[in-house]
């Protein structure tokens, strides 16, 4: 289960550099109660979006953070890592409003790769108002 926020700043007819921030969590299902492990991936990515009528690819490359809580009745541990991250999606764009995407992102932090695939509907606003026509 996650969060993200994503701007988009076009390039060209058809094009977008994106900056992508968030966070998810990620729980172990432990087989004893008296332990249990939880991890988070915090990317920051930088990437480029191409559109092809609708459908659009979007490759992104960037840092990310990993933080791991491991506790159990012998105490706890805490660790956060942080590595090079890169994630690859693909979706499509409906009325410009509604977007469905599936994407894959993988990292590796202290010798462990961690990838996560993931689906997402969103919906997406523009922050720079309407844009009026002629005069009145």
């Amino acid at each position: 289960m996650g969060f993200y926020v994503k701007g988009l700043l076009g390039v060209g007819q058809s094009g977008a550099v994106t900056f992508t921030a968030g966070y998810t969590a990620l729980k172990e299902i432990a087989d004893f109660d008296e332990t249990s492990t939880k991890a988070g991936i915090v990317p920051l990515l930088v990437g480029y979006r191409h559109n092809f009528n609708g459908f659009f690819v979007e490759p992104q490359l960037g840092y990310g953070l990993y933080p791991y809580k491991h506790s159990s009745w012998e105490g706890f541990y805490t660790e956060t890592g942080h590595a090079f991250t890169w994630a690859l999606g693909a979706g499509y764009m409906f009325n410009n409003k509604i977007e469905v995407s599936a994407r894959y992102q993988s990292g590796t932090s202290t010798g462990t790769t961690i990838g996560i695939f993931g689906l997402r509907l969103g919906y997406n606003f523009s922050l720079a108002g309407t844009k009026q026509s002629g005069n009145k």
